[in-house]
């Protein structure tokens, strides 16, 4: 939409964006690469809490077929 208010050429506009885009991204992969570097973890802890998590959900929720399906009518 833009592209067709300023009368630019569609192509031309995706190219310009393009560089944006990739810019954008490069800036944020850095920042999340230095950002990580200070994170320390242990090994096996990450496991134990994805493990709590889902037991936990479990509890929580009791999924069915009839259940799903009143939930998507």
């Amino acid at each position: 939409m833009a592209a067709v208010i300023t009368h630019v050429n569609v192509f031309t506009h995706m190219t310009h964006l393009l560089w944006i885009t990739f810019l954008s991204l490069l800036v944020a992969a850095i920042a999340m690469f230095v950002a990580g570097r200070g994170v320390q973890s242990t090994v096996g802890s990450g496991f134990d809490k994805v493990a709590e998590t889902n037991n936990t959900l479990s509890q929580a929720f009791t999924w069915n077929v009839p259940m799903l399906l009143l939930y998507l009518s």
